[in-house]
């Protein structure tokens, strides 16, 4: 406890360009991976894109994760020592290890949602199959790297960081108990674990027709990994976060089962 408090003191903690570029350039990684894949319908749908030259289109499917990754990793490295998220990454490592059950709550995500998937195969019906049918398969190197790398500086780190500076502000200005802090630190994990499942949705819809059941389930089984996702990085670390997700999207492989 100690050694992380120590860590927060301002002759201990890492320049805001320490904090931010090594953060950034892993995300910008991703976004590389994102743009050597296939051109999904989203952009060819558009009228004026697809009259635009091939590398041109690419510029436009990567311009707004750039804006987005540039946004978060700056918010991470301003609020990141004073909410107390860490990174090995930007120089804030965590007080232990935890990459062995980073990856074992990835693949328990990843089973559970196999699960679910069964079980809810009947309420469903056979629209999802038909639609998994339909879509164009999604790259596991999207997943791997895009996903779990850049994806997760978005919100595990920008948009976690931010939302964990009001909720516990407006925690202490309540009540300044440990408690509240850590139902601060809770709110903020849902309410980012929504945000990432909603983000899902519009890239689904682009590449196939939405039905009710769909989006529900779609949606449910995102929010249930980002609380796992969300969980790791607030008491971890980013990376745990990283490493969570990347471990889901293995495990999916793995077994043959689609998450969009």
């Amino acid at each position: 406890m100690k050694a992380e408090i120590n860590m927060e003191r301002p002759n201990l903690t890492p320049s805001f360009w320490r904090r931010f570029t090594p953060v950034w350039l892993a995300g910008a990684f991703g976004v590389v991976v994102l743009a050597l894949q296939p051109i999904p319908p989203a952009v060819t749908n558009i009228p004026e894109l697809a009259s635009l030259p091939p590398l041109a289109q690419r510029a436009a499917l990567i311009a707004n994760p750039l804006v987005l990754l540039t946004l978060a990793a700056v918010a991470g490295a301003a609020l990141a020592p004073r909410v107390g998220l860490r990174s090995w990454l930007a120089g804030l490592p965590p007080a232990r290890l935890t990459i062995g059950t980073a990856l074992w709550i990835g693949f328990l995500l990843a089973v559970a949602m196999a699960l679910l998937d069964a079980l809810l195969a009947p309420i469903i019906g056979g629209s999802w199959a038909d639609l998994v049918d339909q879509a164009p398969a999604p790259s596991l190197l999207l997943g791997l790297f895009y996903g779990a790398i850049t994806e997760e500086i978005m919100l595990r780190w920008g948009g976690l960081g931010v939302t964990l500076y009001f909720c516990m502000r407006l925690a202490k200005c309540m009540d300044r108990t440990a408690l509240r802090v850590q139902q601060a630190g809770w709110a903020a994990v849902v309410l980012m674990s929504a945000v990432f499942a909603a983000g899902h949705l519009p890239a689904l819809g682009a590449a196939i027709d939405l039905d009710a059941p769909v989006l529900i389930r779609t949606f449910l089984f995102n929010f249930l990994a980002g609380i796992g996702y969300g969980y790791l990085s607030w008491r971890h670390s980013l990376e745990s976060a990283m490493i969570a997700h990347a471990s889901t999207h293995a495990g999916l492989a793995a077994m043959g089962w689609v998450l969009f």
